[in-house]
């Protein structure tokens, strides 16, 4: 299974880790980490550290989370907070997604607290449902079927119910958030907007997930159902 997760910044990804490393364990998946923008504004509350440094800084960080999971990062680097869909960006990432033989998609929720990661939604689903228009043309040939897209959940406050949920034990939530800590640099900031433990939050919000279920740890997705493409029982693990 070849598992695409598109995301506005580098470290976005924090809300599917845990049923990333059991696609990747159990079923063999082939994870590609796409984020839209740079990363530049990584560094909120020190606005002396240089743009391109944090952007490398963040590059250099989700290439490590990337590793752990032998898969690749790919940047397409737009401004980070001033991300807008065009025909390029769209093109690119149907281009993206087509190399990277796509068939199950994880991205943001329609609508969040952050306009980057809303415009990354739109543009996900729209170059996703592209993927097998073959008047469409890119470098790659179209695919035989568009992937199955997820939203990931962005949290209390936003409206967001999830239906689709992703158990896991206490050896995946303590691998999750090793690598959630190879983000350092957000793992400072983070701590410093919320005065706690970032990493520690994000361990602590999975605890309540898989209380629903009840299990130790689970994250929460919804499908999305664009075109009818609702997603087949046993996508998820």
């Amino acid at each position: 299974m070849n598992v695409v997760c598109v995301f506005a910044h580098q470290d976005d990804e924090n809300a599917g880790l845990g049923t990333l490393l059991r696609l990747h364990r159990e079923r063999g998946a082939r994870i590609t980490f796409v984020t839209i923008a740079n990363g530049e504004l990584g560094a909120s509350w020190d606005p002396s550290k240089p743009l391109d440094e944090v952007a490398a800084t963040r590059a250099r960080e989700m290439g490590n989370v990337a590793a752990a999971f032998d898969g690749e990062h790919i940047c397409l680097a737009r401004r980070d907070g001033f991300v807008f869909e065009d025909a390029e960006l769209r093109l690119e990432l149907t281009e993206v997604l087509r190399a990277t033989a796509a068939e199950l998609v994880f991205t943001h929720a329609p609508s969040e607290y952050n306009a980057d990661h809303d415009v990354t939604s739109q543009v996900t689903v729209q170059s996703a449902l592209g993927t097998e228009i073959a008047s469409l043309a890119t470098s790659t040939p179209a695919l035989a079927a568009a992937p199955k897209i997820f939203y990931s959940d962005p949290g209390a406050g936003y409206g967001f119910e999830a239906t689709h949920f992703v158990p896991f034990d206490e050896e995946i939530a303590t691998e999750k958030a090793r690598i959630l800590s190879l983000h350092e640099s957000q793992t400072s900031v983070m701590t410093d907007l919320f005065g706690s433990d970032w990493v520690e939050l994000v361990r602590s919000r999975d605890k309540v997930c898989g209380a629903r279920l009840p299990a130790p740890y689970a994250e929460g997705f919804r499908p999305c159902l664009h075109e009818r493409r609702v997603p087949f029982g046993g996508l998820l693990p």
